[in-house]
């Protein structure tokens, strides 16, 4: 999203169906480093979009759901079913290479048996993008 666009054409609240013809993107490795797309991005500095689905198992419903990224270089935009879910920012010196984790219970719409995530990520030096994975994580109720 070169132009920073995206934004204003609600790319945050596309559907699983609206986002297949993104270009498929790895998520272990920087934006910098990817092989085989189309158009190799070289040394981007800008803003990036990533789109997936995932499936909250029903037993976690009442449970703190969140989700736990390895690393983002820089800053991110998490949403949920369209719904804004969280931020990380880059402000520390070491932000681009520390975990995180961004809560997305109260987003899940449980009516649907998958949530779509989509993650807004802004390089502004060096390399960018989501390159360390990401997992859904819960911990078990206490009773």
């Amino acid at each position: 999203d070169p132009e920073n666009g995206g934004l204003g054409k609600g790319w945050a609240a596309r559907s699983w169906e609206e986002t297949q013809d993104w270009e498929p993107i790895r998520t272990d490795a920087f934006w910098d480093h990817q092989e085989g797309l189309s158009q190799p991005l070289g040394a981007y500095d800008g803003i990036g979009w990533y789109a997936t689905r995932v499936e909250v198992p029903p037993e976690w419903k009442g449970r703190a759901i969140f989700l736990r990224f390895g690393a983002v270089d820089e800053s991110c935009w998490v949403t949920v079913n369209g719904r804004p879910a969280g931020t990380h920012l880059y402000q520390q010196a070491d932000d681009w290479k520390t975990p995180f984790e961004i809560r997305i219970d109260p987003v899940i719409d449980w009516t649907k048996p998958f949530q779509q995530v989509t993650v807004r990520v802004e390089d502004a030096s060096g390399y960018g993008g989501i390159w360390k994975r990401v997992w859904l994580v819960s911990k078990a109720r206490s009773e």
